[in-house]
C-alpha cells in the first residue's frame, strides 16, 4: 500500500510540474504565451489580414491569460507561491497591454500616413483644377 501512495505522489508531482512548464509559471520568456505577446509588435501591419491576425492573437493571448490567473486562484499550498503566481500573470498582462500598444500605434501611424497622401493628392488635385478655370 505504501509503494501504491509513494506512486500516486510522483504521479502527481510529475503532472503539476509539467502543467507549470506548459504555462511558464517561472516568467520565462520561453513560453508559447510569451512568444505570443512579444510577436504582437512585429506583425506586418501592410498585411491585408493584418486585423484578423491581431484579433486572433490577443483573443488567444487572452484566454491564456485568464486560464493562468484560474490556476492561480486554485492553486495550494503557502500564499506566497500563489502571490509569486500572480505577480507572473500581472508581468505579462503588463507587457501584453504594452505590445498591443505598440502593434495600434503601427497600424494607426500607416493609415495615417495613407490618409496624408490621398490629402496631398486631393489638394494637388483641386488645385489643379482650379487653375484650368482661370
Amino acid at each position: 500500500m505504501d509503494f501504491t501512495v509513494a506512486r500516486l505522489l510522483l504521479l502527481i508531482l510529475l503532472c503539476s510540474s509539467a502543467h507549470a512548464q506548459i504555462f511558464s509559471f517561472g516568467g520565462g520568456s520561453d513560453s508559447p504565451l510569451d512568444k505570443s505577446i512579444e510577436a504582437l509588435p512585429k506583425m506586418d501591419v501592410d498585411s491585408a489580414d493584418f486585423e484578423d491576425k491581431f484579433r486572433q492573437s490577443t483573443l488567444e493571448i487572452e484566454r491564456q491569460l485568464d486560464i493562468i490567473r484560474s490556476d492561480c486562484q486554485e492553486k495550494g499550498g503557502d500564499s506566497s507561491s500563489r502571490q509569486k503566481c500572480f505577480r507572473d500573470v500581472v508581468t505579462r498582462h503588463k507587457k501584453y497591454i504594452e505590445n498591443s500598444y505598440e502593434a495600434k500605434k503601427a497600424l494607426l501611424a500607416r493609415l495615417h500616413k495613407k490618409q496624408l497622401i490621398q490629402l496631398e493628392q486631393g489638394k494637388d488635385q483641386a488645385l489643379k483644377e482650379f487653375e484650368k478655370q482661370f
